[in-house]
């Protein structure tokens, strides 16, 4: 925290660290392991495959944007950042 070089990519990387953690503590707790007769539907990763992917999508769109919008390379920027950084968060 002291020093003046930022690294580029320690927000992703805490999120990532933050998914490891939820994911550990949901497995601590045991909510990956169900009673067959309590379960009320389940749904493949084959079924999911297309949500991932739009999910991935709109999160690195959203990061290269806010990473433009912080450059302040982007034309007319005040304008520019306020209609595409909400736009993308929202379709993340």
């Amino acid at each position: 925290m002291c020093a003046d070089r930022r690294f580029r990519f320690s927000v992703p990387i805490g999120f990532v660290a933050l998914l490891v953690s939820t994911f550990g503590i949901l497995s601590a707790l045991g909510t990956f392991k169900g009673e067959e007769e309590r379960v009320q539907g389940t749904t493949s990763l084959r079924a999911l495959r297309p949500r991932l992917v739009e999910v991935a999508a709109s999160l690195v769109l959203h990061l290269f944007v806010l990473t433009l919008a912080v450059s302040g390379v982007l034309p007319k920027p005040i304008l520019t950042a306020a209609i595409l950084v909400p736009a993308t968060f929202l379709w993340t």
